[in-house]
């Protein structure tokens, strides 16, 4: 090996420990709650300069976003956080340049790696000031015109470098809708997770506002990390606003949120029939397992797994049971 790649690897190293170091005392001090994060929201123009969403980004104030920090406020009551007010919202400039194109739901780790150093890179271009961003949370909403019937692309909310993509609709009906999803992606980047399936159906227990209301259905509001209210078990509708989600958590969750630690939630659902034997058996391996309506919920103590019972039966003493990590 040459002199030359040994200085090239060992620049690379350097870099790699000095971004590494940083993101970890981002991490920390953000998650800490000792004072307000910073939020700045900056408005960028998503359907190629169109005049109609020029003149509603251009008309927008800070008192559209005025329930997002409520609801931060008020949500963190459960909380033992040193600050009383987690979340201080500010719009930013108006920006004339679009991120990178954020990858298709499905991608693969490494088109989703990639992306978020792009990402990164292009806030990092796009606003540069002398602001710390150590609490400052960057949030970029592309507001695109509100056609019926229209689609938009998925939001973005990255845990590692407190920034998020947003793709809202430039209409006032829809302010209430995007303060949602502003909410929601404002979340991801301090290390909350999804609590919806594949389908957007929300998981139990932790995807809803009140696992324990009976009877379960129809739920009266939504937990935020969702955004739908579960009005059956098949059906659902988009919460009005953020006056109809709340953020639903366990204890420990909650413990976990006010030390600034990574949340963890490996739950696995097992919809099928169990005989107790095979429940006494599932009780030994995971933590907290509990049946509702047949269904046994549980929640691993170790290395994420998933059982499978082709019998379609929960009798673990029929062939064909085994272990698959997930």
């Amino acid at each position: 090996m040459t002199l030359f790649k040994i200085i090239r690897i060992l620049i690379l190293l350097a870099v790699f420990v000095v971004v590494a170091f940083y993101t970890k005392n981002q991490k920390l001090k953000s998650r800490s709650w000792t004072e307000p994060l910073s939020v700045v929201i900056y408005r960028i123009n998503g359907d190629n300069n169109s005049p109609v969403v020029n003149e509603y980004i251009n008309e927008l104030d800070e008192g559209v976003f005025e329930p997002v920090d409520r609801f931060m406020q008020q949500q963190s009551e459960k909380y033992t956080l040193i600050t009383k007010q987690p979340t201080q919202i500010r719009m930013g400039a108006v920006l004339t340049v679009q991120p990178p194109e954020a990858p298709l739901p499905g991608s693969g780790y490494a088109a989703i790696i990639w992306w978020g150093l792009k990402f990164r890179y292009w806030t990092y271009k796009n606003t540069p000031d002398s602001d710390s961003d150590m609490r400052r949370i960057r949030i970029f909403v592309l507001y695109h015109e509100a056609v019926q019937g229209r689609s938009l692309q998925h939001s973005l909310g990255l845990d590692k470098g407190l920034a998020a993509v947003i793709h809202a609709f430039a209409s006032i009906e829809q302010d209430q809708q995007n303060n949602i999803v502003i909410a929601h992606e404002l979340l991801h980047t301090v290390g909350a997770t999804d609590k919806y399936a594949a389908d957007n159906s929300a998981l139990f227990p932790t995807g809803y506002a009140d696992p324990e209301q009976s009877p379960l259905y129809p739920q009266t509001k939504a937990e935020i990390m969702v955004g739908r209210i579960p009005l059956s078990e098949t059906g659902m509708r988009m919460a009005d606003s953020l006056s109809e989600c709340v953020d639903w958590r366990t204890n420990s969750e909650r413990n976990q949120l006010a030390a600034g630690r990574e949340i963890t939630r490996p739950i696995r659902c097992f919809p099928m029939q169990l005989n107790d034997e095979a429940s006494a058996i599932l009780n030994s391996l995971f933590l907290n397992s509990f049946r509702r309506g047949g269904v046994l919920y549980t929640h691993c103590t170790s290395t994420r797994h998933r059982l499978f019972f082709p019998s379609g039966r929960g009798d673990l003493k029929k062939p064909g049971f085994d272990w698959q990590k997930v």
